[in-house]
């Protein structure tokens, strides 16, 4: 039992740095458009010693990672704990972004405040998959709301949308931009949550986040 858990252990770490390496290379393919003003907008945003967290659908997630790998971008993001978690932090290290551990099921607090004690202290751009991690599909959940409310912080809704791309039949239509596929970013003003918004349930800056995130290529 033990030698099939330490080969388990083995592949697993070959595995992992296989996916991590070719995403690594994957990513630094991508060539972005939009992003200039993108980053400008976070370092506005970041101006009084705000908090900036960007709130992404979930199927937008490989884009915008890789939008931070090419341009060493300060990101944190939110992994579950289970075994996929484990892997995904093995490949972000390779990638260079950070990461808190927890989900809405499991951890979930814990890794909300250990992401804002990185975005405070350590100057990090929070990435949110909004709708994740299991849907609805473009259906904003609490979490970012929440973590805005204690790390008083702005909500930056950005979106990606990549010319060439794969889109999977997963429950959020996964996108994957195929290599040296032009992706453009798009986003709007940022959000501030209201303080006494938790007491409806966000239900106001849910559909406020929405409607900017439909809005966010009309500039």
């Amino acid at each position: 039992m033990q030698k099939k858990q330490y080969f388990k252990k083995i592949v697993s770490f070959f595995l992992t740095k296989i996916v991590g390496y070719i995403c690594l290379i994957w990513m630094r393919t991508i060539r972005f458009r939009g992003h200039e003003k993108f980053i400008e907008e976070v370092k506005n945003c970041k101006k009084g010693n705000k908090t900036v967290i960007a709130g992404i659908w979930h199927n937008e997630l490989f884009s915008l990672a890789a939008l931070g790998v090419c341009y060493k971008l300060p990101l944190i993001v939110v992994l579950s704990q289970s075994k996929d978690g484990d892997m995904a932090s093995g490949v972000l290290d390779i990638l260079g972004l950070s990461y808190a551990r927890g989900s809405s099921s499991r951890g979930g607090l814990k890794a909300l405040l250990q992401m804002r004690k990185d975005m405070q202290k350590n100057n990090k751009l929070g990435v949110f998959t909004v709708d994740g991690p299991r849907g609805p599909r473009h259906e904003p959940k609490d979490g970012i709301f929440f973590l805005s409310q204690v790390s008083d912080g702005l909500i930056l809704p950005v979106r990606a949308r990549p010319k060439w791309k794969k889109i999977f039949s997963s429950w959020d239509k996964f996108v994957l931009p195929y290599p040296f596929s032009v992706c453009e970013i798009g986003f709007t003003g940022a959000q501030e949550v209201k303080e006494k918004s938790a007491d409806e349930g966000f239900l106001v800056e849910k559909e406020i986040f929405k409607d900017k995130m439909k809005n966010a290529f009309e500039k």
